[in-house]
């Protein structure tokens, strides 16, 4: 049997009285509460998948309808290719690391340039 405590109010500080599990003093500050953290969420899920879309979309750009391409990372760079946002890697039977960004792909060549494929480059990555 759970004891009548004192609680604080994770939204307004408010202390009440209740189970030792209570953590708002009313449904208010509750849905509150809750209505704040998705915002917070929502936020940076939208900082993270414009990353991503962003990333995709240059990757396309540079493809230019080929299949693979090689370029300068530089070049990524100067249109603002964000390298940390990937969505998958993928290691390949021989190795290679590549870094997906939705049906894209990068991997690294050398430090100076990398490959871009586009879908179906599974399939063909053993060529690689």
């Amino acid at each position: 049997m759970d004891r009548v405590m004192k609680v604080r109010c994770m939204q307004c500080g408010a202390e009440s009285y209740g189970r030792r599990d209570k953590r708002f003093c009313s449904q208010d500050c509750k849905n509150a509460w809750h209505a704040n953290r998705r915002e917070e969420l929502r936020a940076i899920m939208g900082e993270v998948n414009g990353a991503l879309r962003r990333n995709w979309t240059l990757l396309v750009q540079v493809l230019d309808g080929a299949y693979r391409k090689q370029v300068k990372r530089a070049d990524l760079e100067a249109l603002g290719f964000r390298w940390k946002y990937i969505t998958e890697i993928f290691v390949s039977d021989s190795g290679r690391t590549f870094y997906l960004v939705y049906d894209c792909a990068w991997s690294k060549l050398s430090d100076e340039e990398v490959l871009i494929l586009r879908k179906g480059w599974r399939e063909q990555s053993h060529e690689t």
